[in-house]
């Protein structure tokens, strides 16, 4: 297989809103994905897998990305999908959930516009709207999103000191793409004092 993107709709998203410095190069049964400009960011520095998986597959899997990674001492995580739309996990949790890594499961919900309706009990008084990325613009609203992620981070068993940091390169690389038309972040309103 010769492909540099994902089959997954899902994975297609994760790349495309990465940095424009980004790298996606194959490697055998494997995407490498490099985002030189934050070599902290998990999602942005990467082995993207064809398959789920198999028995045996942790060490192979780890050298693959010591090796990819080797030139970057910043790197200091190991971060790993599959190509899968089907939900198959293969050997994961054997694999990797029992030697200490999180496994996280992403799911993505596709719909065409005349597939979408209203949740019966959604807050019609709520404004949802894109936060303006450019630079200067609802920036109390850009903090708050930062905020979000800190508070959700003290929760983890064993935060990443370098998180705030890794949280804010992150926001500056979405705000850059945004402003390019490339997606955008929503926000839901309080009208009476526009708090989020």
């Amino acid at each position: 297989m010769s492909v540099t993107v994902p089959r997954s709709l899902v994975l297609n998203t994760v790349i495309d809103v990465l940095p424009e410095d980004r790298v996606v190069r194959r490697d055998g049964d494997h995407l490498v994905v490099r985002s030189p400009s934050n070599p902290s960011h998990w999602e942005g520095n990467l082995l993207l897998f064809d398959d789920a998986p198999g028995p045996g597959d942790r060490e192979r899997w780890e050298q693959a990305f010591d090796a990819a990674f080797a030139d970057d001492p910043a790197i200091r995580h190991r971060t790993f999908y599959w190509d899968r739309a089907d939900g198959e996990e293969g050997a994961a949790v054997a694999e990797f959930g029992d030697h200490g890594y999180r496994l996280e499961r992403d799911v993505g919900l596709i719909a065409s516009p005349d597939e979408i309706t209203p949740h019966p009990k959604a807050n019609r008084e709520v404004e949802i709207r894109a936060l303006d990325p450019a630079p200067g613009h609802d920036e109390p609203l850009w903090e708050g999103t930062i905020a979000v992620a800190l508070a959700n981070n003290a929760e983890d068993p064993s935060p990443d000191p370098d998180f705030e940091s890794f949280v804010r390169a992150r926001q500056r690389e979405r705000r850059a793409v945004f402003t390019e038309g490339r997606g955008a972040w929503y926000a839901a309103l309080d009208p009476g004092d526009g708090s989020v």
